[in-house]
């Protein structure tokens, strides 16, 4: 079997060939498949777990599934990688191969590789004896016509997608790709266009979730870029009108149509690839051709004057949104026209208009993405960072994804290598399609306060928040790359605080629309709900219950929120600047049990030390899944600079080398310390319900 350390830690990326083209993979550090030889039950997994792991420690807690299967998704501390290389084995006769778990979005899209892999030979061509013992490969069973199923047997050198990647750059097979274990959500919704699975950046923005409330109904969207071939199979569906003043055929036309297919192709209809807003409607505004006969030909021929036509056009047809995957130089021309178009189409509620920043790798955003009525499309990679290619500064909205994007090609065929801003700026439009169709009176400005507070801070960049800007942003990635389905999240959510101070409080789904109906429960038997989202706490005591809202779409996952009632001490936190939060939970005579680390002072008073107090269940969060740091900055913009729930601090007593400076009305405290800074710590903080004293033991570093 391959080392564990080449498995984890891959000397470079991992890829498989699909339609010729390598397809890259995104790897999950933290997670291994085990395939076995035969299938197991429950208890016989964890007895081999138990095996696996001699050291006991590095393992994380498995939630294996009832099934009798032969599959085991093993998850381990990712910083343990190292230890498991020489503490873990794998060499056990039940087991048959280890894989590698791959993905798009860790969320939604996983799948691993067992030991087999499907072919399909080349006519008159045969595979010589010689490479199959090389890489010990065995004939299956016959599949599909003339697919073959082939079993790679345990090999110290090769692992399947090694084998299968062989096979293919061998010239003997038209295809070789591995037989993948995938792992979907059943919420999910996954249309049978075969391109789908390949779709990386569909699962990555969430568009497959939104879906199950819209695909973009009464909505277009506009792609101005050189031709498109509208009679593709997969775009002629929703194709709906055409401005085009150059005269000129499609030709060699090919960027148009790879946009097209990116924001709009149509989906659920059984061939090629989706678009994010599969059920818009497409315009082709051509603004410019290709003077020659290569595809890839990267420059087009254009006038000012057709893009300002193509604006016009835009008002006059209702086009709510516009995706330019094209750079120039500015004009006052061009500008007048942008600034029309935002601001009177849609009767007025100005038209969304997106562009590409440009692949340059520079801080420069290029124009029209520059323009401050022009949201500017960054690109993504598979491991959420800023594409190195993508230009970024300080006017760029936000990132999408961008490299190898499967798309529809002018030919009439299929691309999966699409990269570029030229691939983020459609996927971005059929996101903010989405919005649209669900929020039709949304102005220009909401659209792009909906697309900015739903994106996921991704990329580990220095995210501030801007005075005048609710939202914290990056120089990098503007406010993050595009997540629609965290805006979907909070458009269907349940409805009312997070805490009750009385025994009766009314929740509900918000915007939801007709025919789907809500099944209420708690896990608190004490707090009752009735059907019609009327939460009783039945007790009068504090407690903690997970209201739950099933709809009866299918499609969708139940929404959950968690109430806590009354001043409950377990939801808590506290962290000292830098530090992660720490938890107070409550006990008997609320004891301390945790500890809240402050740096004593040695030399002088200055600088003192920052702590912050906050009530998780105020930015929805809870001891249940407690918070992670990161958290508190990206979800509420700067955990330090809201209250969190705590509207006033006071000090009860504090170890007696301390100096405190609690700042009324609010949950912040500097704290100054000459000797050692252990000892009690005791603060009564205003909480929702009322004020609650909080003991601390600080342990002095």
């Amino acid at each position: 079997m391959k080392k564990l350390s080449e498995i984890l830690n891959p000397s470079s990326q991992r890829y498989f060939y699909y339609n010729g083209t390598k397809t890259y993979l995104n790897s999950i550090r933290e997670q291994l498949l085990i395939t076995f030889k035969n299938a197991l039950t429950r208890e016989l997994k964890m007895s081999l777990l138990n095996e696996i792991d001699k050291s006991k420690s590095l393992l994380l807690d498995q939630d294996i599934p009832q099934a009798v299967d032969r599959y085991l998704l093993v998850t381990f501390d990712v910083g343990a990688s190292i230890k498991l290389s020489s503490l873990v084995t794998f060499d056990l006769p039940d087991i048959e191969s280890v894989s590698p778990v791959f993905s798009s979005n860790k969320l939604i899209s996983r799948f691993a590789f067992t030991n087999e892999i499907f072919i399909n030979i080349k006519a008159g061509m045969s595979i010589p004896t010689s490479f199959f013992e090389k890489y010990g490969i065995a004939y299956g069973e016959h599949s599909l016509g003339n697919t073959l199923l082939l079993t790679v047997k345990p090999n110290n050198n090769f692992d399947t997608l090694d084998v299968a990647n062989a096979l293919y750059e061998s010239g003997y097979c038209e295809f070789a790709e591995p037989n993948f274990f995938r792992i979907l959500n059943s919420y999910a919704y996954s249309p049978n266009d075969p391109y789908f699975p390949f779709e990386w950046q569909i699962p990555t923005i969430g568009a497959n979730e939104a879906w199950c409330w819209t695909s973009g109904q009464n909505t277009s969207i506009g792609i101005m870029d050189v031709g498109i071939n509208t009679s593709h199979e997969d775009l002629i569906g929703n194709f709906q009108g055409s401005y085009d003043p150059t005269g000129q055929p499609l030709g060699a036309d090919s960027h148009g149509t790879l946009c097209a297919g990116a924001a709009l192709a149509v989906g659920n209809n059984g061939i090629g690839v989706v678009g994010i807003s599969y059920s818009s409607r497409l315009y082709q505004l051509r603004i410019g051709y290709n003077p020659t006969n290569d595809p890839n030909n990267p420059s087009f021929y254009s006038t000012d004057a057709w893009v300002v036509g193509a604006l016009n056009y835009a008002i006059t047809n209702n086009i709510s949104c516009v995706s330019c995957s094209f750079s120039t130089s500015p004009s006052s021309a061009v500008n007048a026209a942008i600034i029309s178009y935002t601001t009177s189409a849609r009767g007025g509620l100005g038209g969304v208009m997106l562009a590409a920043t440009g692949n340059d790798s520079t801080n420069i955003v290029a124009y029209p993405a520059s323009h401050p009525n022009v949201l500017a499309v960054g690109a993504s990679d598979f491991n959420d960072q800023r594409a190195t290619f993508s230009n970024y500064g300080a006017q760029q909205a936000f990132l999408a994804p961008g490299v190898f994007i499967a798309t529809t090609k002018y030919n009439g065929s299929y691309d999966t290598s699409f990269s570029g801003t030229s691939a983020a700026c459609p996927i971005a439009a059929g996101a903010a399609a989405l919005i649209l169709s669900i929020s039709p009176n949304f102005t220009r400005a909401q659209v792009r306060n909906a697309l900015s507070s739903s994106c996921s801070k991704v990329g580990g960049y220095s995210y501030y928040t801007q005075a005048g800007d609710p939202y914290s942003r990056s120089a990098e990635a503007g406010y993050g790359r595009i997540d629609i389905n965290n805006y979907f999240k909070a458009f269907y959510s349940i409805s009312a605080p997070d805490w009750f101070c009385g025994s009766q409080q009314q929740y509900q789904l918000t915007n939801l629309f007709g025919g789907i109906n809500v099944s209420w429960s708690s896990s608190n038997p004490d707090l009752t709900i009735n059907n019609g989202g009327l939460l009783t706490n039945n007790s009068g005591q504090p407690g903690r219950t997970v209201l739950t809202a099933t709809l009866s779409n299918t499609c969708v996952e139940p929404r959950e929120k968690i109430v806590v009632v009354g001043s409950f001490p377990e939801e808590v936190w506290a962290t000292v600047q830098g530090d992660d939060p720490i938890s107070v939970p409550w006990a008997a005579g609320n004891q301390p049990n945790q500890i809240l680390p402050i740096k004593s002072n040695s030399v002088g008073q200055f600088p003192p030390t920052a702590v912050y107090f906050g009530y998780a269940p105020f930015i929805g969060k809870s001891t249940l899944n407690p918070p992670n740091p990161s958290t508190f900055w990206y979800d509420n913009q700067g955990w330090i600079l809201s209250d969190n729930g705590v509207t006033n601090l006071e000090v009860i007593s504090a170890p007696a080398t301390w100096q405190t400076y609690p700042f009324s009305g609010s949950n912040t405290m500097f704290v100054i310390t000459n000797g050692d800074a252990s000892g009690l710590l005791v603060v009564r903080l205003q909480l929702p319900c009322g004020a609650q004293d909080v003991t601390f033991y600080i342990q002095g570093t």
